[in-house]
């Protein structure tokens, strides 16, 4: 079974190769995979700001306790 950390680096490979071609010519790897974490970042809060207050930190605590 893979772990999250794995997922995660091979969803934003996929995504990383879709929208930018071949990471050669934007930098490396390790600093494409970081945009990509950022980008997931700033959407998700993106999306809590959008609830209230405390929907979104229930939301926040479910999701710790289903994927620690």
């Amino acid at each position: 079974m893979k772990t999250k950390e794995q997922l995660a680096r091979e969803y934003s490979q996929v995504t990383i190769e879709q929208v930018y071609g071949s990471s050669a010519e934007y930098g490396t790897e390790g600093e494409l995979i970081e945009t990509a974490y950022l980008e997931g970042w700033d959407a998700c809060m993106e999306h809590l700001a959008t609830m209230p207050w405390d929907k979104a930190m229930n939301e926040i605590t479910e999701h710790i306790k289903d994927n620690r």
